[in-house]
């Protein structure tokens, strides 16, 4: 390779690189938000009041319209397990990280 095609080459990878800098930035702006959820429905998932919701909805007292499926106790464990899944796959396999 020639110095002026690796210089190409670089010069291609740097336009990359700042073309998706912005939407690096909304996805840790997002992914900041993401967390403060997660930390919730851990919380709520832990609370007294997930199991006084989930009776509820088990005696059948709240609204028919109501959205429930924050009370399926698998459907919170297994979105918070993607969710951890996936933030481990983005922080060990990122090709970022030989950037040490």
């Amino acid at each position: 390779m020639t110095q002026s095609e690796r210089i190409t080459q670089r010069e291609r990878d740097l336009d990359t690189l700042l073309a998706a800098i912005p939407s690096f930035e909304d996805c840790a702006k997002q992914a900041s938000e993401l967390g403060i959820a997660v930390k919730r429905l851990h919380d709520y998932l832990q609370s007294p009041e997930f199991r006084e919701d989930f009776a509820a909805s088990e005696a059948g007292v709240l609204p028919k319209d109501l959205k429930c499926g924050v009370l399926s106790e698998d459907g919170i464990y297994n979105a918070l397990e993607a969710y951890q899944d996936a933030v481990h796959e983005i922080t060990e396999h990122a090709p970022w990280k030989v950037i040490e």
